[in-house]
């Protein structure tokens, strides 16, 4: 078995959390964890899925005032007055201690350290995984997944299998030539494919891997994503 990386987007950071705050209800006596820091670990998760959920709202209301103030600043003289746009205030559901990721993954290191931990704890904490054998050169296939982020932005994560890196290729959805984005080396990847006019896209994405430069094996089927304006 293999230590996972630690999360790296807010989606898999807020589960993350939420599991390990879970879990340290029932481990965390065994695993020497104390009492503070289960409370904190659940006050942590509780935050976290706070901030994410603020952090859409304020992106509304900025584009509210955005709107009002265009509006008084260069709007018609005689058009009707707007209504000032009322703010959200931010309430943390638990006490505000900063740094919640940092902490997390301290936290972590902490739990695999303990005298106590072993591969059902690792498990049970989704830290480990199946570490796989290197596949065959020429039969190898890398693994692509996506999703769709704000703001246009779409974040891909690959699999390598042991190969040094990956040739990533899109294309919109129903075109035939295919574009590269060059090669990359770890994930995940986040960027902002081009829009017309800011509205959504149907893109498709497929890689090859490479082993010291070299094209081996197959190009992974493609997977689609559209984007979120």
């Amino acid at each position: 078995m293999a230590d996972k990386p630690f999360p790296e987007t807010e989606p898999e950071i807020d589960a993350a959390l939420h599991l390990i705050a879970e879990r340290l209800v029932e481990f965390g006596p065994t695993l020497g964890i104390p009492p503070a820091d289960v409370a904190r670990a659940a006050a942590n998760a509780a935050n976290y899925t706070y901030l994410r959920q603020a952090a859409l709202q304020v992106k509304t209301e900025r584009q509210a005032f955005t709107d009002y103030k265009n509006a008084m600043m260069e709007g018609p003289m005689d058009a009707a007055p707007l209504p000032a746009p009322v703010f959200a205030s931010i309430n943390l559901p638990e006490a505000d201690t900063p740094g919640i990721v940092p902490w997390t993954r301290n936290l972590a290191q902490r739990i695999k350290v303990s005298p106590a931990y072993n591969e059902f704890y690792g498990e049970q904490f989704d830290f480990i995984t199946d570490e796989p054998t290197k596949p065959q050169r020429e039969t190898v296939t890398p693994v692509l997944t996506g999703d769709a982020l704000e703001a246009g932005e779409v974040v891909l994560k690959f699999r390598k299998f042991g190969m040094t890196s990956i040739h990533l290729y899109r294309r919109v959805k129903g075109t035939i030539e295919w574009e590269s984005m060059g090669v990359f080396t770890t994930s995940p990847i986040r960027f902002t494919p081009p829009s017309e006019n800011g509205g959504p896209v149907q893109w498709e994405f497929r890689c090859r891997l490479l082993d010291k430069d070299e094209a081996v094996g197959h190009f992974c089927p493609p997977i689609t994503v559209t984007t979120t304006p």
